[in-house]
């Protein structure tokens, strides 16, 4: 009745108009469908929740497990650092004795190699006090033999 009075344009346009409301219906009601589809119930949810996760108790238990781990771990490698210092330590003291001996050894070795220069210096003055004394002797000597004239 009232499409009869309306004229042709309006009534096409109507119709176009419910068509279009029709069709955005239809995809809300299919846009809900995929939803609810591919939505698992909740008892399913909860079931896999269940095999994916832990209780919080477990949880709690398995931190308590893992700091005991790392206080085990941490002690350990300190224990080892300690044993490597001490070993570091001793050994470097070992080298230090090692070390003083070497000096020790070295400084009597100077001290004869001194001692020997000190002889041998003290030797060379004797020895050149001696040969200036001969050498005097010598000159002596040819001045009071007669020269030879050979002309």
């Amino acid at each position: 009745m009232l499409f009869a009075q309306a004229n042709p344009p309006v009534e096409i346009a109507a119709w176009l108009g419910c068509l279009a409301f029709l069709v955005v219906l239809a995809n809300g009601v299919l846009k809900l469908v995929d939803r609810v589809k591919g939505k698992p119930s909740p008892g399913e949810v909860q079931a896999e929740a269940a095999e994916k996760f832990t209780r919080k108790e477990e949880f709690e238990r398995q931190v308590a497990t893992n700091e005991q781990v790392h206080r085990d771990l941490f002690s350990k490698i300190g224990g080892v650092e300690r044993g490597n210092n001490a070993n570091a330590e001793k050994k470097i003291e070992e080298l230090r004795h090692e070390r003083r001996e070497d000096m020790r050894v070295l400084h009597e070795e100077i001290n004869d190699i001194g001692n020997d220069v000190a002889g041998l210096k003290k030797e060379t003055e004797l020895q050149n006090q001696t040969l200036t004394a001969v050498t005097t002797d010598i000159k002596r000597i040819l001045e009071r033999l007669p020269r030879r004239h050979d002309s």
